[in-house]
């Protein structure tokens, strides 16, 4: 046997047979034991590769799910808190509606609107989980509201049952009467006239629909009227500002929104649903 052969089966890991330490009838000659390594290194390096790969894709798959999983819970914490500083804000924003309203039912006399309001503001305050003061706050007295008379007011409350559920549209309702008691044109007009005119007048806030149809709601608001949606064009810039901000953690894989254009109708539908009428 060559030196050379036997060099390069002990290079290999074979050993002579008084050196060998294992079963002596599986003991090879160098020439024999460089032969089948010739012919299964060259798999067994293969499979090795094979391996490797294999491993370095899953670890790859691996990093990216963890990476997808981290942004999902990220983007549901953000989406959560959007939730709840939004409803926050249209919470605090119709307690200080029904404020206002309550000062105008004070001024004009009107108890029965008064009570009512009262206890819508009672409960939002309850839902808030904060006391009422003992009286409530009120912005700057408003120009003073004649009040129409009761039997007036109540026939066409009968005929309008929003004006007790719907607070935007009974918002929209005491604004418009207070412009027709401060205009030359329609300050005269009390009882039934004055409130054929607010219909009138309601109806062309609502585009020409009947509030009576639709629940007393003004064109554009999410009960599927002619007037077009607003969207992210229409919001003013500090909200745009505010919405972009956001975008970098809510949109992309993962996220709750696939691009920005998703997420920009989200947001502006949402903005919109408790902006002013």
């Amino acid at each position: 046997m060559s030196t050379e052969v036997e060099t390069a089966a002990r290079e290999m890991g074979w050993r002579p047979k008084e050196e060998f330490r294992g079963d002596v009838e599986k003991w090879v000659d160098a020439e024999t034991f460089v032969s089948r390594g010739e012919n299964f290194i060259p798999i067994l390096r293969k499979d090795r590769e094979q391996l490797r790969a294999k491993t370095a894709t899953l670890e790859a798959q691996v990093a990216e799910t963890n990476r997808l999983l981290a942004a999902s819970q990220e983007a549901i914490a953000d989406l959560k808190k959007f939730h709840d500083e939004s409803t926050a804000k249209q919470v605090e924003k119709a307690k200080k509606d029904l404020i206002k309203q309550l000062k105008e039912a004070r001024d004009a006399g009107n108890v029965e609107m008064e009570v009512e309001i009262q206890d819508e503001i009672d409960e939002l305050r309850q839902a808030q989980k904060v006391a009422p003061p003992s009286t409530p706050a009120a912005p700057a007295a408003p120009t003073r509201t004649a009040a129409p008379p009761d039997e007036a007011f109540k026939a066409w409350e009968a005929n309008n049952s929003w004006f007790r559920d719907n607070a935007r549209r009974r918002g929209l309702a005491l604004g418009i009467a207070q412009e027709l008691r401060d205009s030359p044109s329609t300050k005269h007009l009390t009882g039934k006239a004055f409130f054929d005119k607010l219909d009138e007048e309601l109806d062309r806030e609502s585009g020409g629909r009947s509030s009576k149809v639709d629940g007393g709601r003004p064109s554009g608001t999410s009960n599927g009227g002619s007037a077009p949606a607003r969207s992210y064009s229409d919001l003013p810039a500090e909200a745009k500002a505010a919405c972009d901000q956001q975008a970098r953690r809510l949109v992309g894989p993962g996220r709750a929104f696939k691009d920005d254009a998703a997420w920009r109708s989200y947001y502006a539908k949402e903005y919109f649903s408790g902006a002013d009428v």
